[in-house]
């Protein structure tokens, strides 16, 4: 089942280690450099001497990354039914202890937690977007780099075996060389002035960023996609008159820093172009949700106690988690999950964090969790918004 995108509203602080070169199959594992570990007897080492003969499943996750969260029970099940085999969980995060205790006090994570302050792990494995699984072999070799959904009983039990790692990396000494060939003029390693590419993929997992000059997502549905390029909250605002295609999108856009009032709508003509629709911006007056707090908010909407870390905010199926956001963040997320515009009138200011569960596809649930779990009251008005209109010349 298509996982739904993560969602990044600030940059993670592991994008920082974006630049640095993801592991290999069949090298040898790098060292962890984790300052301590939960859930792990008295007096536990996590490095490779003290590993070896054992298949190490390495999952970097964070509390607010939903998909991480999403991908737990999975993970959880595997670890269960390998606990009495030669296999260990461990789980990597570069947060902080006071919010993985917060964390575990409501859901349960099955091996040990490593705490890589700093991030020196995350950066030595070349990890950029979260979850991000690394299986390591008895033999301190990396034997996969997958995502979490993509871990098998099977695959482990080859590793156990000792038949995954050899021909991963014979494919890999094969494979040609990347970027250019030695001795190619200098002109085709230029950094190219403006890029825009526009790409269907079958990827599963995914996210986007994008800023006054730039935008990269990956594994992005088209409607989420054009919500994104035309500045809207959420796909909510999007309407159609024929039904928008359930595809996915990788998209890599960029113009020069002098440029960067024409980004918007030079990227806007080539989705255009691309994909033969016609978009405008226009008023119109639509059934919206609205929320206010006249007692506040509720357990899981929280004003934030560390206003000097990062921002993050993520969803999954069923998952809205945010961290040191202001409340439009949220906002959006929920007029994401309801599939309609939603208008704030709590009045609320400031950072907050929140998490919130709810059944995926379910309005009432929706509706419910933010009630109980944050505390706001919800109404149905018809209000005046900002949408995008999609024409498809030559559609029947």
């Amino acid at each position: 089942m298509r996982q739904t995108a993560a969602i990044m509203a600030a940059l993670a602080p592991a994008l920082a280690s974006m630049g640095a070169q993801p592991v290999v199959v069949g090298q040898a594992a790098p060292e962890l450099s984790l300052a301590a570990l939960l859930q792990a007897p008295e007096g536990a080492v996590a490095n490779w001497e003290s590993l070896r003969g054992t298949v190490v499943v390495l999952e970097f996750w964070a509390t607010w990354c939903g998909p991480c969260v999403a991908a737990l029970p999975h993970l959880n099940e595997l670890a269960e039914r390998f606990a009495n085999r030669p296999v260990r969980f461990i789980a990597v995060t570069d947060e902080d202890r006071e919010k993985i205790d917060r964390f575990l006090r409501k859901r349960a994570i099955k091996g040990w937690i490593g705490l890589d302050r700093g991030g020196a792990t995350f950066q030595a494995y070349g990890i950029g977007w979260r979850p991000r699984t690394v299986i390591i072999d008895g033999q301190g070799r990396v034997a996969r780099a997958l995502q979490p959904t993509e871990l098998t009983a099977d695959l482990l039990e080859a590793v156990l075996a000792g038949t995954a790692v050899a021909g991963d990396a014979a494919a890999a000494a094969a494979a040609p060389p990347a970027g250019p060939a030695p001795g190619a003029p200098e002109s085709t390693k230029h950094t190219p002035h403006v890029t825009i590419e526009i790409a269907p993929t079958d990827e599963i997992y995914g996210g986007w960023m994008i800023d006054s000059r730039s935008c990269q997502a990956s594994a992005i549905l088209l409607k989420e996609a054009l919500a994104m390029i035309y500045g809207l909250p959420s796909p909510a605002r999007v309407v159609s008159e024929r039904p928008i295609p359930q595809q996915y999108y990788n998209i890599k856009a960029s113009v020069p820093t002098s440029q960067q009032d024409r980004f918007r709508p030079l990227l806007q003509q080539a989705m255009e172009t691309a994909l033969g629709y016609r978009g405008r911006l226009e008023e119109r007056e639509v059934e919206a949700v609205v929320l206010s707090a006249p007692r506040g908010f509720g357990p899981d909407l929280r004003a934030s106690e560390k206003t000097d870390e990062g921002s993050h905010a993520s969803t999954d199926k069923g998952i809205i988690l945010g961290s040191n956001l202001g409340l439009s963040n949220l906002m959006a997320e929920l007029e994401r999950a309801g599939g309609k515009p939603l208008i704030d009138q709590t009045g609320l200011s400031g950072k907050f964090d929140w998490d919130v569960q709810y059944v995926d596809g379910d309005v009432a649930s929706l509706v419910k969790a933010i009630r109980e779990q944050l505390g706001l009251s919800v109404a149905t008005e018809r209000r005046a918004i900002q949408v995008l209109v999609l024409e498809w010349p030559g559609a029947e």
